[in-house]
């Protein structure tokens, strides 16, 4: 399972995205490449964010999309 989300470089001006082992929590690599190089990725756990939702479903057309407990209610998918 991968998780992925954004933070805060420098507050309100720079962004980063994370990818994450959602079950280790081990961090990986940057978004859409990493998707790409790793077919077998079944769901995504991730933010309302639009540009991640496009990103995986290039990527990862038959992935399921989950919303983490943070976002949920906030953003739905």
């Amino acid at each position: 399972m991968l998780g992925v989300d954004d933070f805060a470089l420098k507050r309100r001006h720079r962004y980063a995205t994370i990818l994450t082992d959602a079950e280790t929590g081990e961090r990986i690599d940057v978004l859409e490449a990493w998707l790409r190089s790793h077919p077998g990725v079944e769901i995504v756990c991730r933010d309302g964010s639009g540009a991640y939702g496009e990103a995986v479903r290039r990527a990862l057309p038959d992935a399921v999309q989950v919303g983490d407990r943070w976002h949920l209610g906030a953003d739905p998918l």
